[in-house]
């Protein structure tokens, strides 16, 4: 799938909110790894999900560090989903 969107909000600082563009996310069996780069705060933290699509389409997983949310749908060849974080929210699309 190769993601069409990511684009984010913020509670206090825009710029930190900002991330680089993923060009795809490569699902197999129904499971998908995404990272999300932080590049404007201190430290350049990445935060990673392993994702596992449920049979009805639908995922809600906590990244790896416990601290952000992902939760979407996979609906045929499009998946849309939502990030949410400490002061960060990223709504996610790609197509097939």
């Amino acid at each position: 799938m190769t993601i069409s969107k990511v684009s984010s909000a913020a509670a206090g600082s825009s710029g930190w909110c900002e991330t680089q563009e993923h060009p795809s996310l490569n699902v197999t069996m129904n499971r998908f790894s995404l990272a999300l780069p932080h590049p404007n705060v201190p430290g350049n933290p990445t935060v990673k999900f392993e994702v596992a699509i449920a049979p009805n389409g639908s995922f809600h997983t906590q990244s790896v560090d416990g601290t952000t949310m992902f939760t979407g749908q996979v609906d045929g060849a499009h998946l849309h989903g939502l990030v949410d974080g400490v002061g960060c929210q990223y709504m996610i699309a790609a197509e097939r």
